[in-house]
């Protein structure tokens, strides 16, 4: 298990990578949430940003899911399944924490108040 100081560590250079690659939270459209497959297909591209804030984003809400998928409903992070409920069309997702109980954080866009149309994300590899 990792010290709290080495996990600040390790969130505070995923920020930096997060900032010099000008990564963005990744967006949920209306196509996506059509199915479930198309919807976790999309999830896989989603960003670790660490604790870097994106300009013209906004941080909303904070979910603790469950990364290591041995979870059970109930417990203290969502499941997976439950994670893809709780996503919303036209908010951004990115990690902000990663670990067996990942933060994900949910965005929206300050510069216009509203949800934005997602930004294909460019040389990002699939999470696993």
């Amino acid at each position: 298990m990792l010290s709290l100081l080495m996990i600040h560590a390790l969130n505070q250079q995923q920020a930096q990578k997060a900032a010099s690659d000008q990564l963005l939270p990744l967006v949920v459209e209306a196509e996506d949430k059509q199915s479930g497959d198309c919807l976790v297909t999309h999830l896989r591209r989603i960003p670790n940003l660490g604790s870097h804030r994106p300009t013209g984003w906004t941080l909303g809400r904070t979910l603790c899911v469950d990364a290591s998928h041995q979870g059970r409903r109930g417990e203290g992070a969502l499941t997976f399944l439950q994670f893809l409920a709780e996503v919303q069309v036209g908010c951004g997702y990115a990690i902000l924490q990663g670990g067996k109980q990942c933060q994900v954080g949910e965005f929206t866009h300050t510069k216009t108040g509203k949800r934005v149309p997602r930004r294909k994300p460019q040389g990002q590899q699939e999470v696993r």
